[in-house]
């Protein structure tokens, strides 16, 4: 009887599990409009609007401006296959690319967990990347190679899809450091049903209380 419980819960919470998948809302690929910031500080451009409806702005600057010191910010397909990269030579730049969100950007029914999301495709040294929402810091995480770097939104997922605002990623790092990152966007949790998954397991367990009882009527018999 305990395993056939224990086997009802678990094809009970399987099955929700699948009832939702992962919804991806993308923020940038870098694969539109090239992007070329170097030596001069401080630097910014901005691009034309993309297909998703936003323009991208870069800036590159120092955090101590040094005088004719060499560094670069690209965007673009013609320049890094469609990523977005900051080198330095000697002294440490900031490189800054934001997104102007409209409201309800992100799904704003139905939406349960949500983060924030990129690529890391290279990086020679440890990397500081902090997620900005207008002047309020979300979050910061350090990076030293390949991987995903993720910043759960928790309560400021709200301030993004009711309001929207110019969202940020403000990358620094020790000197000479340099970074390559692809696919920024948002990946969002369905809302668990829980109604839905109590009614499957109460209809799993009489299931499981009516074969237990025909199997004791028969024994009987």
């Amino acid at each position: 009887m305990i395993r056939t419980l224990i086997a009802s819960a678990a094809l009970a919470t399987g099955l929700v599990g699948q009832a939702g998948a992962v919804t991806l809302v993308w923020v940038d690929n870098f694969s539109q409009h090239d992007q070329l910031l170097e030596t001069t500080m401080p630097a910014t451009s901005t691009s034309p609007l993309m297909s998703n409806g936003l323009m991208r702005t870069v800036t590159l600057t120092y955090a101590s401006p040094p005088p004719d010191q060499d560094a670069a910010l690209a965007v673009g397909p013609n320049e890094e296959s469609g990523q977005l990269s900051v080198s330095n030579e000697v002294y440490s730049a900031v490189g800054t690319a934001s997104w102007s969100l409209p409201a309800a950007f992100i799904p704003t029914t139905g939406v349960g967990v949500a983060a924030l999301k990129f690529d890391v495709v290279f990086s020679d040294l440890d990397v500081i990347a902090t997620l900005k929402l207008g002047a309020s810091t979300l979050g910061s995480q350090t990076f030293g190679g390949p991987g995903t770097l993720s910043f759960a939104l928790d309560a400021n997922q709200n301030l993004i899809n009711t309001a929207g605002g110019l969202l940020s990623l403000v990358f620094s790092g020790p000197q000479q450091y340099d970074m390559t990152i692809d696919n920024v966007r948002f990946e969002i949790s369905p809302v668990p049903e829980t109604s839905t998954a109590l009614m499957l397991l109460a209809g799993l367990l009489a299931t499981a209380s009516m074969r237990r009882r025909m199997a004791q009527a028969s024994e009987r018999a």
